[in-house]
C-alpha cells in the first residue's frame, strides 16, 4: 500500500535533492526569504543572534536563496552548539548538502557523525550509500541500502537506488523486483516523484530517473516546465 504524504517532508526532500532548489519558489517565498534572512542577520549584528534553532533556520534560508556554502557553513556552525537529535539533523542536512555539491567525502563524514548521534535517522543512511557510490565504492553503498530495506521495507528511495544499482551491472530480475517493492510504498504525490528522480538522477541511475519524472508529469502535467538536472556519465 502506497504510504500517506508528509507534506512539509516532502518539501524539505524536493529542495536537498538538487544543488539549486530556486525553481520551487514563488516570489512571495523569496521575498519572505529576504525577510528572514535580513532579520537573522540584524539580529546577528546586534549580538542577540545565539538561538541554536536560529543558525539552523539561517542556513536553510541561505540554501534556498542559492548560497550552498554559506549554508552548508551555518549548518556546521549549529552542530557545533547542539546535541543529540538537533546535531544529528543538521549534519544530516549538511551531508546532504554536500552531496549535492559532488563533495562526497566530506558528505560522508557529516553524515556518519549524523548517525552517531542518531542510528535512526534513516534518511541520512541513504545518503551514505550516494556518497559511497559517488566515490565509487558501490558495493558498500548497496549493503547501505540492502541494510535499510532489510529493516524497513517501506523505504521507496533505498528500494529504487537498490533497483538501479541490480540494472547498473545487468541484474534486470533483481532490478525490475526491487522497482516493484519500491512502488508499493509510493506515494501517488507529483513532487515526491520528481524528488526521487533528482535522486536517482544525481546518481547516474538515469534511465530508472526518466520513469519517475515521467510519472511525476503523469501525475500532475505541470511539472512537464520543470528542469531535469543532464543525465551524469556512468563511471
Amino acid at each position: 500500500r502506497a504510504a500517506r504524504v508528509d507534506v512539509d517532508l516532502v518539501g524539505r526532500e524536493l529542495a536537498l535533492a538538487q544543488d539549486d532548489p530556486g525553481q520551487w519558489l514563488a516570489t512571495a517565498d523569496r521575498e519572505n526569504i529576504a525577510q528572514g534572512k535580513e532579520y537573522f542577520h540584524a539580529a546577528a549584528r546586534t549580538g542577540l543572534f545565539t538561538n541554536k534553532q536560529a543558525i539552523s533556520k539561517l542556513a536553510w534560508l541561505e540554501y534556498l536563496s542559492g548560497n550552498t556554502e554559506e549554508a552548508e557553513e551555518l549548518l556546521a556552525r549549529a552542530a557545533n552548539v547542539q546535541d543529540d537529535s538537533e546535531r544529528a539533523l543538521s549534519l544530516y542536512y549538511r551531508g546532504a548538502i554536500l552531496n549535492r555539491a559532488g563533495r562526497s567525502n566530506e558528505a560522508l563524514e557529516s553524515l556518519n557523525a549524523a548517525i552517531a548521534e542518531r542510528p535512526d535517522l534513516i534518511a541520512a543512511r541513504e545518503e551514505i550509500g550516494e556518497s559511497l557510490w559517488q566515490l565509487g565504492r558501490r558495493e558498500e553503498a548497496v549493503a547501505v541500502w540492502t541494510d535499510i530495506v532489510r529493516q524497513n521495507p517501506a523505504r521507496p528511495l533505498a528500494n529504487f537506488m537498490l533497483s538501479g544499482a541490480a540494472a547498473s551491472v545487468g541484474m534486470s530480475d533483481a532490478a525490475a523486483e526491487q522497482e516493484r517493492q519500491g512502488l508499493r510504498y509510493t506515494p501517488a504525490d507529483a513532487r515526491f516523484y520528481w524528488m526521487l528522480g533528482l535522486r536517482l538522477q544525481n546518481l547516474g541511475m538515469s534511465d530508472l530517473a526518466d520513469k519517475k519524472f515521467r510519472r511525476a508529469i503523469q501525475l500532475d502535467p505541470k511539472f512537464a516546465i520543470r528542469r531535469r538536472p543532464e543525465p551524469k556519465s556512468r563511471r
